[in-house]
């Protein structure tokens, strides 16, 4: 650990010093620390002095009340956890004691016990039956149609959209901890990039290079929570019409929608969430861990990848080259006859089907063959415990 890293630890340890110490303290201090030390690592770079970078990198901290109140919560919990445990093997050292001591007469007395527990028992449940029908009856007679009740979802506060001017930016680059990203590339050709939903700790900077990047957690305490799926902020953008040389969309828990033409490079990951594209794209790369994939539309080059969940291409266009790839998905692929293309797949423990007149080697767990006479583009799939299926579309 260097002089600033020690630096900044030294002054978050100072800034919780009401809190408790405890294994939860001590991971806050680390994460915060590592957060705001990369964030000096930024300012340094922009050829910030090296104690006002440390300055405006403690800034960014958050609201230090919040860490505190955090904290305290965890140590409440703890101690219930503990008073809890303490009253279980007490209570249970108490309960073998007496059972050793007193087998002989609770034996004896079982019979008595078990009777009684029945007698009670009926007599509770004819008055609990007797008191819910006069209760129904008295609501049917209140409400002869029935009883509704409105169902009002839970919703994350929203602020009004931010609206950026797009005459600098040819890239965008957004990157979320917890929450849904939704961005529609518009046939308008406006001015400005809206950015709406819970934009409330949403970071928007357009760098130098022309890339509007979009981050989650304006503070390093938001990001805290974030990380740990104690807030979550959904957002929609607005791009408009104009070539875009490149998107670049990540979230860790959380779905991703693109519609549009952008035309430019597309890069989109979740770990927890689907993906769906449409449009029309240059290269494209679309990867989810635990979600399903979809593309629909036309890329030069397109590699679409799930862990657990299905990848499902439909292309408007054949491309040079496209890769499906699911371990416990199924692969499925839709695309124009029109021109004639290379495929090779393979499936551990599914089947191939199509309905294309291939010409090659096709087996049922693997493949090697042709459509058409003159081949324009190459399709790769593969899966291990899913089927894949080649659908042509006119």
């Amino acid at each position: 650990m260097n002089r600033i890293e020690t630096k900044i630890v030294i002054m978050i340890t100072n800034r919780l010093a009401d809190a408790k110490d405890s294994n939860a303290k001590t991971e806050m201090i680390e994460e915060l620390s590592e957060n705001l030390y990369q964030r000096y690592l930024d300012l340094a770079a922009e050829g910030i002095p090296e104690e006002e970078a440390l300055a405006k990198a403690m800034e960014s901290l958050g609201d230090v009340e919040e860490l505190l109140a955090y904290l305290k919560e965890e140590e409440l919990e703890e101690n219930t956890r503990e008073d809890y445990q303490e009253d279980y093997q007490e209570e249970e050292f108490r309960e073998e004691k007496s059972s050793s001591s007193f087998k002989d007469d609770l034996e004896n007395g079982i019979e008595e016990i078990v009777k009684a527990a029945f007698s009670t028992a009926k007599v509770a449940v004819d008055c609990a039956r007797d008191v819910a029908k006069e209760v129904s009856d008295q609501i049917k007679e209140k409400y002869p149609d029935g009883v509704f009740t409105g169902f009002s979802p839970k919703r994350g506060k929203k602020v009004d959209c931010t609206a950026i001017p797009s005459e600098y930016a040819n890239s965008l680059e957004i990157r979320l901890t917890n929450g849904s990203i939704d961005i529609t590339c518009t046939d308008e050709e406006d001015s400005f990039i809206e950015i709406s939903g819970d934009t409330e700790e949403i970071e928007t900077m357009l760098k130098e290079d022309g890339v509007l990047s979009i981050s989650q957690g304006n503070t390093a305490t938001a990001a805290y929570f974030f990380m740990r799926g104690m807030r979550r902020s959904d957002i929609e953008v607005r791009l408009p019409k104009k070539l875009w040389d490149r998107i670049w969309v990540s979230t860790v828990n959380g779905d991703i929608q693109l519609c549009g033409e952008p035309d430019g490079e597309l890069h989109a990951e979740t770990k927890s969430g689907d993906i769906e594209v449409e449009g029309r794209y240059g290269r494209c790369e679309l990867f989810s861990v635990s979600g399903d994939v979809e593309f629909k539309g036309e890329s030069r080059e397109i590699n679409c990848s799930s862990t657990s969940g299905d990848v499902c291409l439909h292309l408007t266009k054949l491309p040079e080259k496209a890769r499906g790839n699911s371990i416990s998905g199924d692969c499925d692929i839709k695309i124009s006859s029109e021109e004639g293309f290379h495929i090779s797949y393979r499936t551990v423990s599914g089947k191939f089907m199509t309905n294309l007149p291939l010409a090659g080697t096709l087996g049922e767990k693997q493949g090697n063959a042709v459509y058409g006479e003159t081949v324009c583009g190459e399709l790769q799939l593969s899966t291990v415990s899913g089927d894949i299926e080649v659908c042509g579309i006119e």
